[in-house]
């Protein structure tokens, strides 16, 4: 599921609180120590859930760290790194409304505010296996929130997945927690997340930025409430998920999010949204970024060259790229909408 662009994750949260007491974090110890388990790091997976917005300013470095993380970027002692991206939605009244953004992962965020006793809500928030939180952006601290948590044995879960209809997706658990749940009980949370999406930020505080989010959660449900049961004993749920338009589930497809606000001509562009995102998504230095989507921009445009010169465009030369220039500044001079690029002379730029 990793490699698809929709994925689907399973993660877990008390009924009681965000933040168990000492005795409960005891006690969670020494069941494993009785059940003899021993598992290395990377079968002992941390869930980092992120708090962010398109209308706050700095969460777009967040965003790109958690990206990062979630490709493998960083030696993190070779964990297994669960990621959640909730879009809280009360940046939405400085001029951009945030097409992920939902009033309710902002309650969900009220929550863990409170049971972490932090004194407000802000963004971007990062909040590791639900027991500690710090700025998102901040590097270090959330690296050392990942590698410093308490950990617990990775589930044996297994899913199975169904078509029910073109809009509805089935999705079927069973398996076991891997540690003994007492009588207090949890509830076992599956959450469908996309990967991918590039925006055009048009208003606010990212106004003029594309922006490249990743494991941005689009449903969160409650598959069962497991209580009082030991590691190895069975769970099961079935769930529906309703799928939106514009998905893209698997392959190498990118799903683009182009918001529109305001009428005028649409300009023609040698770099795509899903291309500049993942110029944004790249970690490169700025200088780079700017190198890297000229070097994009350029190879599209000898593409449109080679296809209307008819060569190869591994035949084009110097000679042929400049006849094309001046033939294509000739149709801009007759009829300026038949001319692939457009120039303001006034502005001494092209559209």
């Amino acid at each position: 599921m990793k490699n698809s662009y929709t994925g689907f994750l399973s993660c877990f949260s008390s009924k009681t609180s965000a933040v168990d007491d000492n005795n409960h974090e005891e006690k969670d110890v020494e069941s494993e120590k009785n059940n003899n388990v021993v598992q290395s790091n990377h079968c002992r997976p941390v869930l980092v859930q992120l708090f962010s917005s398109q209308g706050c300013a700095i969460s777009p470095i967040a965003d790109m760290l958690i990206s990062r993380i979630g490709r493998g970027d960083f030696e993190l002692d070779d964990m297994q790194v669960n990621i959640l991206t909730f879009h809280v939605d009360y940046w939405d009244y400085l001029g951009w409304k945030d097409p992920f953004g939902s009033n309710q992962w902002t309650i969900r965020q009220k929550d863990y505010v409170e049971a972490l006793e932090v004194d407000s809500l802000f963004t971007p928030q990062v909040v590791v296996q639900g027991r500690v939180q710090c700025l998102g952006s901040d590097q270090d601290a959330v690296f050392t929130n990942i590698t410093s948590v308490m950990k617990y044995p990775a589930p044996a879960l297994e899913a199975s997945f169904k078509k029910i209809s073109a809009d509805i997706l089935q999705v079927t658990i069973t398996g076991a927690l891997s540690i003994i749940i007492d009588d207090n009980g949890v509830d076992v949370m599956v959450a469908l997340y996309e990967n991918s999406l590039v925006t055009d930020c048009l208003e606010g505080a990212n106004k003029g930025h594309i922006l490249a989010n990743d494991y941005v959660v689009r449903s969160l449900k409650k598959l069962c409430t497991a209580k009082d049961i030991s590691a190895e004993e069975k769970i099961s749920g079935c769930l529906t998920f309703d799928l939106w338009k514009g998905r893209k589930i698997g392959g190498r497809e990118v799903f683009v999010v182009k918001v529109s606000q305001g009428e005028g001509k649409e300009k023609r562009s040698f770099l795509s949204l899903e291309e500049a995102g993942l110029v944004e998504m790249s970690g490169l230095s700025p200088h780079e970024r700017f190198l890297c989507r000229l070097t994009i921009s350029s190879l599209n445009l000898l593409r449109v060259i080679s296809e209307q010169e008819g060569f190869p465009i591994e035949e084009l030369n110097a000679g042929r790229i400049t006849d094309w220039f001046v033939k294509d500044k000739l149709k801009g001079e007759q009829n300026v909408d038949t001319a692939v690029l457009q120039w303001d002379d006034s502005a001494g730029n092209q559209l």
